[in-house]
This record gives C-alpha cells, sequence and structure tokens, in this order.
C-alpha cells in the first residue's frame, strides 16, 4: 500500500499496520508529501486520527517518439534498483505505458537487428551486403531493381527472404504483372531502390505465408524437428530468414520443455543449431540429427586445417 493509494479516509493505525511503519515514520511521510501539494493531510475523527486524501493533481508530460526510445533504453538500469520500492512504483508505471505502445519497443528492435547482422555475418561479404539493403527496404516500404546474373532486370515490392531449397531466396511481387516471384539472393548481381514510387502490394502476409508453403511441399524437404531444450529461458528460438511453420511446445514428465516445429534442413540452419547446441538435444528425425553430427564433424576438421 502506498499513501497516495489512500481513497477518501483511512485509519492511521491500519495505515500503520499494513505499511508496517511508525507514527514518526508516517509523520516524516506527510511531512515530505507537503512540499508538493498532493492532496493528502492528517486530521481528527473526534479521538481517531486518519488520513484524508483529496482530488489528485497528476504530473503529466509528453515524450516524443525518440524520447520514449532513450527512455526505453534505460530500463535495464532499473535491475539495480529492483528491490527498491520507488523502482517498482516507477517500472509497474512503465511497464503499463510500453504495453499501451506495443509498436515502440526499442527492445524488439533491437532484437530484430541483432537477428539480421547475426544472419548476414554468415554470407559472403558482398551478398551480406545486399541482404541488409533489402531489409532496409522491407522496414521501408521501398520497391527495389534487380540486375540478376543472368544479365536481366527486375522491379520488385519485397516481401520476405527465406531459406529454402538450400538457398536464401527473396520473394516478392514484380510490379508489372503484380505476380509473386522468387529467386536467389546469390543470383543478384546488383539493386537500386525506387524512392519516388508509391506501390501498393498486391499480397498479405497469410498469402506470403501460403506461398511459401507451396513452394516447400513441391520441394518436399519439410521435416518436423523436434528438441529437448534444458533451459528455455535463455534461448531464443527464432531464427532470422527461416520459415518455422507450425510450431507447438510442451513439457515431459521431468519437467524438461518439448519444442517441435516442421523445418527445412540446410546449413543455415544447422549453424543455428551449433550455436545454442548447449541448451538443446535433436529427438527427432534422425536422418536429421545424423546430418548435423556430420556437420560437426566437419567444422572441427576446418578448425583443425585453419589452426594447422
Amino acid at each position: 500500500l502506498h499513501l497516495e493509494q489512500v481513497q477518501g479516509k483511512k485509519e492511521v493505525r491500519s495505515i500503520l499496520d499494513e505499511l508496517q511503519i511508525s507514527e514518526r515514520d508516517l509523520i516524516e511521510a506527510l511531512t515530505f508529501l507537503g512540499h508538493f501539494d498532493v492532496g493528502i493531510s492528517l486530521e481528527m475523527e473526534g479521538y481517531t486520527p486518519v488520513i484524508v486524501k483529496e482530488s489528485e493533481r497528476p504530473i503529466e508530460f509528453k515524450l516524443s517518439f525518440c524520447e520514449w526510445m532513450a527512455l526505453q533504453a534505460h530500463f535495464p538500469i532499473f535491475d539495480k534498483y529492483r528491490d527498491k520500492e520507488f523502482c517498482k512504483t516507477i517500472t509497474e508505471k512503465l511497464s503499463v505505458v510500453e504495453h499501451e505502445n506495443p509498436g515502440s519497443s526499442f527492445f524488439e528492435a533491437m532484437e530484430s537487428w541483432n537477428m539480421l547482422k547475426s544472419a548476414t555475418s554468415s554470407c559472403p561479404n558482398e551478398q551480406g551486403k545486399i541482404v541488409e539493403e533489402i531489409e532496409k527496404a522491407f522496414h521501408a516500404k521501398l520497391l527495389l531493381e534487380f540486375k540478376l546474373s543472368s544479365g536481366n532486370y527486375v522491379e520488385l515490392y519485397p516481401h520476405r527472404m527465406v531459406y529454402f531449397e538450400g538457398q536464401l531466396n527473396l520473394i516478392g511481387e514484380e510490379t508489372g504483372d503484380r505476380c509473386l516471384v522468387y529467386f536467389p539472393i546469390k543470383d543478384i548481381e546488383t539493386l537500386e531502390s525506387k524512392l519516388n514510387v508509391d506501390y501498393i502490394p498486391n499480397f498479405s502476409r497469410l498469402e506470403i505465408h501460403d506461398f511459401i508453403s507451396a513452394i516447400r511441399t513441391v520441394s518436399g524437404n519439410e521435416e518436423r524437428l523436434v528438441l529437448k531444450i534444458s533451459d528455455p529461458d535463455d534461448l531464443n528460438l527464432e531464427r532470422a530468414h527461416h520459415f518455422i511453420t507450425n510450431p507447438y511446445v510442451t513439457s515431459n514428465s521431468q519437467g524438461e520443455v518439448i519444442w517441435a516445429a516442421n523445418v527445412e534442413a540446410c546449413d543455415n540452419l544447422f549453424e543455428w543449431l551449433y550455436s545454442i547446441e548447449n541448451f538443446i538435444e535433436i529427438l527427432d528425425p534422425s536422418s536429421l540429427k545424423q546430418d548435423f553430427e556430420e556437420f560437426k564433424a566437419m567444422k572441427e576438421v576446418k578448425k583443425f586445417k585453419k589452426a594447422g
């Protein structure tokens, strides 16, 4: 209970018992609050002292988007003072504000940015730059013009990059016939952003999802990956550019977390599994588990050759 939460009148004895404080502590608190005109006072009703709460005068201020993002960046510092009452008060309020503004999350944006950096770091230098430029176009909703290794030029509204058929592909809609197409990122020689073109996309996220599902069904490369996870709180199971469908989470009788999803096996998926190997165990399928063991063996050989 906080003094500011008192509604109307409340007996002093009741407040002292609930807050586990002395009369002296209460008087000091009331004296301090008196400087701020918060409408809390000590009165007598006959022989009974009571705290009276009058109408509140809230303090309001506005933050710009950048100022709000800067404030969010300080949230981790609050952990240092999380046991302090003043910290609990402000973190509860800021949590409400953050929940009311889900589209302005500094931490989600940073997580997405770090995932992008992680994904591009595994690409060849030129390919990594192209991936980064395409990601920027996604967020800015820009048209892109590509020159492909075949010599053809394609003007495209980009929708998504995803691994299938063993390589990273770009999915988008051609601006001419407004149909969905895809091609490997490695086939892109150059790209140019179209800043002054206002294009309204023809396909929804669900339609893009169905398009990728259809491609993967035809390829026949989809497998149901099942993992046992030892420490789910410290593990991020999202992976940039991977088309993971039908995820399912449960736990066994020992309380261990079991995670399953449809994936396509490729080197990039194995790189991800390798990066979280200390937290997981592949339960199924056995063929993918065997391929992963061979992938790890090849990495060890490469490390040995590099060290030599």
